[in-house]
């Protein structure tokens, strides 16, 4: 028995096996920004300044002052308070959240970090706020259990208390008043609160990894025939780059995505870009987006007006994808039969996209390159 058919036996016998837990996605990973420490601290500051009898801010507040007490042994009275971001000190640093009861005159100092080291100046945050010690609080927020640095003077450092992202989440939830939360406040929270304990987890051994390391010796060989199908994907690419024309290239490292450029004659003004992360998963399918950047992202509404009429542009789809330095012009999905391609059936990945751009992307690509690079 070869090594191949060794493996196909050992997944026979494995059955049906149970899907391990899907996470959820949240509004903040979908932008990019789960993991930014503003963003975060943007966050809650949002629902501590809710008006002052909403259950979220009430849950917050409260479960904010019983950590306070508990760990700091300091009870903090915080009634009309206000919170604020980015708060600029004297030396032009800046406290991460301070939430300030100008009437009770009392405070608490918040330095928040997710991925960075700790390297602030939490000397000068202490001072910035000229409250007496007794009436304020520094809590370094961390998503995991972090010592307050002892190079800080000692009637400092006693005055901040660590406090972890899930600690002051799990609180909170457990005091929430849901019944008179709106559908859309009580989804912006949840969402918050999933956003948060994915990053925690993230930092500890979660069920995936805990399975791998469990039975790596038995799922080694399964990662070794992943890696070598996302090795064929990529050549295939490589593979296509060369069919296209003289000068096309594969670029890119992600894991998600490759583009096709020919960047020597036509620089990034327009490319092919591969959506790859579905190709090596069940039911498996491929999206190729046309994109514009630099000189074909300026033009991007006359070059729209020259192709209205087009046939082929009018069957692709426009996905309205944008940032600020490119665009996803026009886009189409392919569904894949994995099983097609092979030697033995002498069809590769590459022939069946190379017809497909032909049929689909390049009279539009030639338009555009012939707009934009006039003879």
């Amino acid at each position: 028995m070869n090594e191949i058919e060794t493996l196909k036996s050992y997944l026979d016998s494995l059955g049906n096996v149970p899907p391990l837990p899907q996470r959820n996605i949240g509004f903040l990973e979908i932008t990019g920004r789960s993991s930014k420490e503003v963003t975060i601290s943007k966050v809650y500051t949002y629902f501590l300044n809710l008006e002052n009898e909403n259950p979220i801010r009430q849950a917050l507040r409260k479960s904010l002052m019983g950590l306070i007490k508990k760990k700091g042994r300091k009870k903090i009275s915080l009634e009309k308070f206000q919170a604020k971001t980015e708060v600029s000190t004297a030396q032009q640093t800046r406290i991460d959240i301070l939430i300030k009861d100008n009437e009770n005159k009392t405070a608490v100092i918040i330095e928040n970090k997710i991925n960075h080291f700790l390297n602030n100046d939490l000397k000068t945050y202490w001072e910035y706020v000229s409250y007496p010690d007794t009436q304020k609080v520094g809590v370094l927020l961390t998503l995991l259990p972090t010592e307050i640095p002892n190079d800080l003077p000692p009637e400092i450092r006693s005055g901040y208390i660590n406090i972890t992202h899930l600690e002051w989440i799990k609180e909170a939830e457990e005091l929430l008043d849901r019944t008179s939360l709106s559908p859309a406040m009580k989804l912006y929270f949840d969402d918050f609160c999933y956003t948060l304990n994915h990053l925690t987890r993230s930092f500890q051994m979660n069920e995936k990894a805990k399975f791998y390391f469990e039975n790596v010796e038995k799922a080694h060989p399964i990662k070794e025939a992943y890696d070598e199908a996302y090795k064929y994907i990529i050549d295939q690419l490589r593979t296509l780059a060369q069919k296209i024309g003289e000068g096309w290239e594969l670029h890119g490292e992600a894991r998600t995505n490759r583009s096709i450029q020919n960047p020597k004659k036509y620089g990034k003004n327009a490319f092919y870009t591969f959506i790859i992360y579905h190709t090596i998963r069940s039911n498996p399918n491929i999206t190729i987006y046309l994109d514009l950047q630099d000189q074909g992202l300026q033009m991007e509404q006359e070059l729209r007006d020259l192709l209205r009429e087009n046939p082929t542009f009018k069957n692709l789809h426009n996905p309205d994808i944008r940032a600020k330095s490119w665009v996803h012009f026009v886009l189409m999905t392919y569904d894949l039969n994995m099983s097609l391609f092979s030697a033995e059936t002498d069809n590769s990945l590459a022939d069946f996209l190379h017809k497909k751009i032909q049929q689909d992307f390049e009279p539009v690509m030639n338009m555009i390159l012939e707009k934009l690079n006039p003879s």
